[in-house]
């Protein structure tokens, strides 16, 4: 049985982005390695590049969808099929450095860890040269609470049996590793953070593609609402998530003026609208939300209460709830 299953949704992206990542996987220094690569019915021809890289390569297992379902359902496929220990989520245009795997499991294994949060550092075009930050075991470790909750799961080793019961939502294109990722935090026994630099992400376009249209706020209100489904059936983690709520709320009203156009405007204001009269029926700002007309002056408004918010809040940043030093690998 591989230690490590490493899962790539597969959909559109250049042919020698997905050619680097695959290398970056298929050369971690980890051997006991499983690499699922999901096609989600790729108009293109990523699906002979991947049958391509499938036979020299034995680790690596092709799925394949008949029709395109979405990166949530390419996930899960991925999560359905994997046999090792751990596992990995990879986008199919960012980079895995070698020690990444063979380092996130060591600490895994080290402290009984079911979550293991690495580093992970942008870069627009050429990858930068990490040689210098191959780990030396002298790595600090840090203790995270149970409730806490970041968006990146493409850092993050996870133990699979943890995962039984765990999947992405489908039909969401944006958002669904939020979601995801507080839904494990949720579970995760002795959840861990290393300094260790795992991946490297790759800046592209995704957002610029669609802040022209509503569906990145369709998307990302509805991810809200699972998250306040999750913490109201977790009181203990309640008022976390009505604070990720909060903040990510806000900041998306801010985004409607970057909006191509006034009918678009009007489309998102109604939205935020609609969520935000769900989610605080008698919220104090519900009558901003019922003006006809979107103005941008209510964006100002909103960014300083956020800011107050965020100033006056006890869980101020997930960060600051961390013990720091509560382990420390010697």
């Amino acid at each position: 049985m591989p230690l490590v299953s490493v899962i790539l949704p597969i959909y559109r992206k250049e042919p020698e982005l997905v050619r680097a990542s695959l290398e970056s996987v298929l050369g971690q220094t980890l051997s006991e390695l499983e690499v699922l690569a999901v096609n989600d019915a790729s108009p293109d021809d990523l699906g002979t590049l991947l049958a391509e890289y499938a036979t020299r390569d034995s680790r690596l297992r092709v799925l394949t969808h008949e029709t395109n379902r979405g990166v949530s359902a390419a996930r899960n496929t991925g999560l359905d099929h994997a046999t090792g220990e751990y596992v990995m989520f990879l986008d199919p245009d960012d980079l895995l450095l070698p020690w990444a795997c063979e380092a996130l499991t060591a600490c895994a294994q080290k402290f009984d860890s079911e979550m293991v949060l690495g580093a992970s550092r942008k870069f627009y075009g050429t990858p930068p040269d990490c040689a210098a930050e191959k780990p030396n075991g002298h790595e600090k470790v840090y203790f995270l609470p149970r409730y806490t909750a970041e968006r990146a799961i493409w850092k993050r080793l996870y133990r699979r049996t943890m995962l039984d019961k765990i999947r992405f939502p489908e039909g969401l294109n944006l958002c669904e590793d939020l979601v995801f990722a507080n839904a494990v935090a949720g579970i995760a026994s002795r959840p861990l953070e290393v300094k260790i630099l795992a991946v490297l992400y790759r800046q592209g376009s995704v957002w610029k593609r669609k802040i022209v249209r509503n569906l990145w706020l369709k998307d990302s209100l509805r991810a809200l609402e699972l998250l306040a489904e999750q913490g109201k059936s977790d009181p203990s983690r309640r008022r976390m998530m009505d604070y990720l709520i909060e903040r990510r709320f806000f900041r998306h009203v801010s985004k409607v003026r970057k909006l191509t156009g006034k009918v678009e405007q009007l489309e998102a204001w109604k939205l935020c609208g609609a969520f935000y009269r769900r989610w605080r029926p008698n919220g104090l700002l519900r009558g901003l939300f019922e003006g006809r007309k979107y103005r941008s002056g209510f964006s100002f408004l909103f960014l300083l209460i956020r800011g107050l918010s965020e100033a006056t809040h006890p869980l101020i940043q997930w960060e600051t709830l961390r013990h720091e030093l509560y382990l420390k690998q010697k």
